[in-house]
């Protein structure tokens, strides 16, 4: 009788945890909020993947429609609602790829972050800025009026660190890690055949520079390689940690 009352315990706790979707209630709980720079390649699943790898439980979530700006978070209804019940630690914010690049920041990304802002924080969590990678040279950075790869990432990392600071939230380094393995080693194909979205490689190398911030640690030496090429992955690997923890190292 008691082996019985046990077995249904168990099953009981193990449907509980299956509903919220992890077994670890310490597990840090965070929210990816952004557009389909965040979706492709689902960086919040890789991004797990080398928690685990490096001992870390996490339970990441993901809502990040194709194509919305912040703004468009701001304004909905389903995304507040989400924050208040989520119980995440952290949530991170992905603006559109161009718009922190731009002089329109101030007015269109600035107010929507604010407001997002306050709702994390009165959910008790707390903010984290994606700082995604500039277009590719010679595909749409002439177009808005940037002729090279560096001119674009130097505002779009000014423009999403102006934000951050006022706001006292960190910073995931993402497009200056970009920039440094690109300048390193222009054989690893960081973008998709737009010129625009991530490779594998290059969502491999977003989910390491979260690793290293989030965790304080190096991703360098994490057996997941989601794939990719060991040399290539562990390449990637030292990118992020230089690009996240040089300056304390």
């Amino acid at each position: 009788m008691h082996k019985r009352w046990a077995f249904l315990v168990t099953a009981v706790l193990f449907c509980l945890y299956a509903l919220t979707g992890c077994s670890d209630p310490d597990a840090q709980r965070i929210l990816f909020v952004g557009n389909s720079y965040t979706h492709q390649n689902d960086l919040p699943k890789m991004f797990g993947q080398l928690a685990k790898s490096g001992g870390h439980s996490v339970v990441t979530d993901t809502f990040a429609p194709a194509g919305w700006y912040l703004s468009d978070h701001a304004a909905s209804t389903d995304l507040p609602q989400k924050i208040e019940k989520g119980n995440y630690h952290v949530v991170v914010l992905q603006e559109q790829s161009v718009l922190p690049a731009t002089t329109q920041r101030g007015a269109e990304m600035y107010p929507a972050a604010r407001a997002l802002h306050q709702s994390i924080s009165a959910s008790g969590a707390e903010t984290m800025f994606f700082l995604t990678w500039a277009r590719q040279e010679g595909t749409a950075v002439q177009e808005i009026g940037f002729s090279t790869f560096n001119d674009m990432q130097t505002q779009l990392t000014a423009g999403y660190q102006q934000i951050a600071n006022e706001l006292g939230a960190p910073v995931a380094p993402v497009g200056p890690a970009w920039q440094r393995a690109l300048a390193e080693r222009p054989d690893i194909p960081l973008y998709a055949n737009d010129g625009s979205h991530p490779s594998k490689q290059g969502t491999y190398l977003a989910a390491a520079v979260f690793y290293a911030v989030l965790f304080n640690e190096s991703p360098e030496g994490l057996a997941y390689v989601a794939g990719l090429a060991p040399e290539d992955a562990t390449f990637l690997q030292r990118m992020a940690a230089e690009t996240v923890l040089a300056p304390v190292r």
